[in-house]
């Protein structure tokens, strides 16, 4: 029985030390500050940082301050499946209606498309998030 207990106990000490794949955040890649470069049908095309955080409210959630230029402290929800992220349809504090999908490309890239409605103009953009 003490053999037992000793060959037991480092086993478990192991399998408590090794994270599981289930564990992984797939939210961790899209995670940082990233510069966008964005091509809108009404602005035509402009430069500035998104900043992408983690979502407290779900663990397949991250949110996107600054995404059409809208400011910093102005979040933008999205879902994260694997590389793909899906901005579902909400409105903003600012009254912006946006809706879109992206993926991340390597590391470093996410392309997006998105829709932004200020509730009398509909603008299609195209994004390109560089991680800087």
């Amino acid at each position: 029985m003490k053999k037992l207990i000793i060959f037991i106990l480092p086993v478990l000490l192991l399998a408590s030390c090794t994270k599981d794949e289930d564990e992984f955040d797939a939210r961790e890649k899209f995670i940082g500050s990233w510069k966008c470069d964005e091509t809108s049908t009404i602005f035509g095309t402009s430069a500035y940082t998104v900043t992408i955080s983690k979502s407290a409210v779900a663990e397949d959630r991250v949110k996107l301050f600054n995404l059409y230029n809208l400011g910093s402290t102005i979040a933008i929800d999205a879902t994260v499946s694997g590389n793909s992220l899906s901005i579902y349809t909400q409105t903003t504090s600012t009254g912006q209606t946006v809706n879109g999908s992206g993926n991340l490309n390597g590391n470093s890239k996410i392309n997006l498309t998105y829709t932004s409605n200020d509730g009398q103009d509909t603008d299609n953009v195209t994004a390109e998030l560089t991680k800087k």
